[in-house]
Order: C-alpha cells, then sequence, then structure tokens
C-alpha cells in the first residue's frame, strides 16, 4: 500500500523503512530504560512485546512484506537479549515456535 510511505519497502522506500526502524528502537529503549528493574517481568515482556506485534501485524497487513516485519523480530531479540531478559523467556519463545 503506497498510501502509507512509512510501510514501504525496495529502492525509493528504503529511507522510509528506516523513519520507522528508529522510533521502534526509541520506544522499546525507553519502555526497558522505565522497567530496568523488572526487565523479566511478565508485564515487561508483554509491554515490549505487544509493540513488537503490533508493528509486526500492521507491516504484514500493510504491505505484506514478511522480510521488513521479520526485522522488527529481530531488533526485538537482539534488544531484550542485550538488555538482560531472562534467558527463560527465549527457550519459552522457541518452544512455541
Amino acid at each position: 500500500m503506497s498510501f502509507i510511505p512509512l510501510l514501504q519497502n525496495g529502492a525509493q522506500g528504503q529511507g522510509n523503512m528506516l523513519m520507522s526502524v528508529v522510533p521502534f528502537i526509541l520506544i522499546i529503549a525507553k519502555i526497558m530504560r522505565v522497567k530496568q528493574n523488572k526487565l523479566s517481568a511478565p508485564t515487561t515482556i508483554m509491554q515490549i512485546g505487544g509493540v513488537t506485534v503490533f508493528l509486526f501485524a500492521l507491516i504484514v497487513a500493510a504491505s505484506e512484506d514478511m522480510g521488513v516485519a521479520l526485522q522488527y523480530l529481530l531488533i526485538f531479540v537482539i534488544m531484550a537479549f542485550v538488555g538482560g531478559v531472562n534467558i527463560i523467556w527465549f527457550l519459552g519463545g522457541m518452544a512455541v515456535l
């Protein structure tokens, strides 16, 4: 859908994709900073996971581009791991998949 410029991909949409990735990273980082002492709590995981799932679904619904949507999941996993989320959450997520 070309009327949603932040969800475009391709040669002309790379700058627009970058404009949507940076706010995503900042939102996740803000949540993780505020909840720093409770990073592995279920409520915190649901907050950062909810933002990720929302954007993932939005991208898939709007542009049907799984490649870009999977990049958001990878960013989430890397940020959560480096941020110090308990490894049990990652093992549980892999078990669900």
